[in-house]
Formats: C-alpha cells, structure tokens, sequence
C-alpha cells in the first residue's frame, strides 16, 4: 500500500513528486559526502546558495536517518536508489517499533498488535505526506515510549537505567531525524504530565515514579541536553539568519473541524468528499489530509471512552483531546495555536501545524489496538479481524511517483554545461515549462556531481537577499536581464566577484536527453 509504484516499476520510479522528493534526497547524500569526506565536505554548509554559509540548517538535516541511507550508498547504490532503499528501510522499521511497542510494551496479541502497527506506519495521512519524507522516519518515537511505559510499568523488570536510556536515546534521535516529530513528542509529553498532575490517582503514581528513578532520569535530562545542544545552536543561526515566522504563515496550515475527517482526493475509499467545497477550500489543502478515516475516527472514539478507567487511555485520551483543540483554527480567526506559537521555544519552527495529525497516530494506533484486543478477547475475534481490515483499508491511497532516469538526465545535461575552470555557477532554463523548483534542484544534483557549488537552491527557508528561485527565462517575470541583475547583486551583497560566477543557460532539449 505505501510503496508500490517503487515495487512494482523495479525501482525505474521514486515516490513522490520531483520536489521535495530530490530536495531530502539532496539532504541525505549531502550527509553521507559529509560523513565520508575525510573532513572536506562541511555539513552546514552543502555546495547551494553559494556563498552563503550554514544554508544546510534551513530545513530538517535527517541526521538521525542518515545511518539508513549510507550503508545503501556503500554497497554501491546510486544516490535515488538509495534513496528509494531509505525509504523502505524507514518504513520498515516503523513497522519493527510499532509491533515491539504494542505487543511487549502494551502486551497486546498478534492481530491487535499488527494492526495498530500498520495504521501507526502506513496510515492515510502518513501516506498522504510521502512527498515530504522527512516526514517518513517517526519509529524513534515509539523506542522512547516504549523506554517509559517499561519504566513506569510496575510489572516491567526493574532496569530503569535501561528504560531511562531507551526514553531519552530515542527523544534525542526523533529531533535529530525529525524535528517536528521530536518537538511534538516533548510538548505531548508535556500536556501528558499536566493532566496526570490534576488527577489525585496519577498525580500520586507520577510523584512515586519520579522519586523512585530520580538518578536515572536527571542524567538521562543532562545527557539530552548536551545531545541537543549542537543541533540547536545550527538551527539557531539559521533562524537568526533568515528570521523568526510570523503567525500568519502558520494560520493556513492550522487543522479545521473538517481536517480531522478529511483523507484526500486519492483515498481509495473517501476520495470523492474532495470534491465539496467544504473540503476543497481549505488553504493549503494537501497538509489539511489528517483524518483516520470513519471508522477508525469511530474506533477511536469508543476506545477513549469505554477504556477512560485505565489511566493510560484516561491520559492519552486527554491529551490527544488537548492536541486537537488547541492546534485548531476556529471561527474568526481564532486558535489557542497563537499563544503556543509565541509562548513556547521551538514552537515557531513549526508552520505546517496539521501535520500534529502524524503524531496523533500514535494515541489513535494504541486505541485501535486496545479495541481489537477487548474484540477478540470477548470471543468474537471474527468481528475484530473484520473491523482490523475495514481500518486498513480506508487508509488506502493512491501514490504518485516520477521517472528516476529522466531526473537522473536533467542532472548530467546542467553538470555538462559546467566547464572546468568555473568556481561556481548559476543554472537557468530557456524553455521548457518546468517548475522553479525543479530548475533549482537539477542545477543543486549538477553541484554534487562535479563539485562545482551553485548559487541555485530550493529549501524551507532562503538567504536573505537572494531573489533567483524563478530561474526561467522564458516566463514573462523572468528573461536574462532580470536573472543577471539579481545575480549581480546577490554577488556584490556576498562581496563575491559576479565574473567568477559561470552562466548555465540549458535548454528544454537538453533537459530531455537521455542518460
């Protein structure tokens, strides 16, 4: 279901789209010529935006992933190849987590615990973000879970540097893989630990907890820190650089009522509600596909509130709920997001807000989980397999993809244009029709490929002053003269001679050679 156009094209196709698809892939092989490059490779500083320094932390850095992708490397995999390799191996291990987490953390049995996997791995909205694989890699979430429930589980064998260890190991690797993912797991915890203090019952368990693992756990929040440190003070620079965010490019991408009950127009199953403006209008309508599908909603649901005596549901419960209402964007523009945003460090980075949806499937896999346990532990395990493939199901989804020989072409036809004695390059395109963005990158893969770095680039963020991201010469905002005064002065801003700057203008025909 999540990766069939790789499988069944023999990998002669890479999910999902030529943009932030190549972009993460540049990420990654950035990494690997960095972890590789006997210290000639700087890891802030990947050959785009030249010169800018430190552009690398304009967007997630996947380091806590990159050891998934350079063992792929060097077996000898071309860069998409790995890529495409990366992404199973991801997916997989999400799967692995998801099935430790529910059978030995929550003891669940085979079928409960499988399915709640699957929905945490592959569910709808986690399918329908798989143009942003960054997205992709969350199974470190569940390893730090899966390191606290064992340590507050009274019936768990007592090694709670163990656990410890686990929690916060795998805290600090979700940031380093994905920050959002990392940053969600802090707050929700967070929100978590405010509700078990208002509860007499928890609040109790809670204080007994901290007491008796107080060694392990104020090491394990010292370690953490001194982990975090390098990876903040990147970001940090980089924010400082390019600017705070405004609330208001976060208020699109803040969920509605109806985002949470929306899957998309490529849902096998509810892809036709697309077509009602109710859906349709949202803005920035692709980060708006959160919800789990009815049934699952319904599932949920029932879950939360037949299993509220058992504190553990009793507090996801809550804090999912507390999630939900206070990421929403309400009538009048209003939404509890903006004292969040502006109250709370690291919220700012965070413009896509929806994407809480991703990490609410965990809350929702655990209570998929719980519900087919009761099922099936009442003797009617054939209405729980049947429930377990109707929420399977309405995950479905169809996924786009794009020729990797083709990307591969446009590539070497830019690298072909740069000559030897260039020390840096600028790629535009005459003709063609293509998106800025995929200009922008073919000219970044051409960087990598002969080591000539680019003042191209395509990230989350951009430097301050550089105006070149509509690199076409043929559209009636572009043309040469456009192009090159902007060169110009982003050469003399960076106190960079424009004559060292090689001109590569590839045409349509070119970009469609064969490799």
């Amino acid at each position: 279901m999540a990766f069939y156009p790789t499988l069944f094209s023999g990998f002669a196709r890479v999910q999902s789209d030529a943009g932030d698809t190549r972009h993460l892939n540049f990420v990654l092989e950035h990494g690997h010529r960095w972890l590789f490059g006997g210290g000639q490779v700087a890891l802030l500083s990947p050959p785009v935006f030249f010169p800018e320094p430190g552009t690398a932390a304009y967007s997630e850095l996947l380091l806590g992933v990159l050891p998934f992708y350079s063992p792929w490397r060097a077996a000898g995999f071309a860069p998409d190849t790995a890529f495409q390799l990366w992404m199973l191996t991801v997916g997989a291990l999400n799967f692995a987590a998801g099935t430790v987490f529910f059978r030995r953390g929550l003891r669940l049995d085979a079928l409960p615990a499988a399915c709640a996997a699957f929905l945490f791995s592959f569910g709808g909205a986690r399918l329908s973000q798989l143009n942003h694989q960054h997205l992709l890699p969350h199974f470190y979430t569940l390893v730090a879970l899966y390191g606290l429930v064992r340590l507050f589980d009274a019936r768990a064998p007592r090694r709670p540097a163990t656990y410890a260890a686990l929690f916060f190991g795998g805290l600090v690797l979700q940031v380093y893989a994905t920050y959002l993912y990392g940053w969600f797991l802090g707050f929700g915890l967070f929100v978590a630990a405010g509700w078990a203090l208002a509860k007499p019952d928890t609040r109790r368990e809670l204080a007994s907890a901290l007491v008796k693992h107080r060694l392990p756990l104020v090491l394990g929040v010292a370690l953490s820190a001194v982990a975090l440190v390098p990876l903040g003070a990147a970001y940090w620079t980089a924010a400082k650089s390019v600017g705070l965010r405004d609330f208001s490019e976060a208020e699109g991408m803040l969920p509605r009522v109806q985002s949470w009950l929306y899957q998309g127009p490529d849902n096998w199953l509810f892809g036709w509600l697309a077509r009602f403006s109710t859906f349709s209008q949202l803005p920035v309508e692709g980060e708006h596909r959160i919800g789990l599908g009815p049934l699952t909603t319904v599932v949920v649901g029932l879950t939360f509130w037949k299993e509220r005596s058992r504190p553990l549901v009793r507090l996801l419960a809550l804090a999912t709920g507390t999630l939900v209402l206070g990421t929403m964007m309400y009538r009048w523009h209003f939404s509890p997001w903006r004292w969040v945003f502006g109250a709370v460090p690291g919220a700012a980075a965070i413009r896509a807000v929806c994407r809480v949806g991703l990490m609410l499937a965990v809350p929702a896999s655990v209570a998929v989980g719980l519900f087919l346990q009761r099922l099936g532990g009442s003797g009617r395990k054939g209405w729980a397999l049947a429930v377990a493939a109707g929420c399977v199901l309405e995950q479905g989804q169809s996924l786009g993809s794009y020729s990797r020989d083709e990307l591969r072409a446009r590539a070497r036809a830019v690298a072909s244009q740069v000559g030897p004695g260039c020390a840096a390059f600028f790629h535009a395109e005459a003709g063609g029709g293509r998106s800025r963005e995929e200009i922008q990158l073919d000219a970044m893969w051409a960087a990598l490929d002969t080591g000539v770095p680019t003042v191209n680039g395509y990230s989350s963020n951009f430097p301050p002053g550089w105006d070149l991201l509509d690199a076409r010469i043929d559209e009636p905002a572009g043309g040469r003269a456009r192009l090159r005064s902007a060169l110009d002065r982003w050469a003399a801003s960076r106190s960079v001679s424009a004559s060292s700057i090689c001109w590569v203008e590839t045409p349509a025909a070119a970009q469609a050679a064969s490799p």
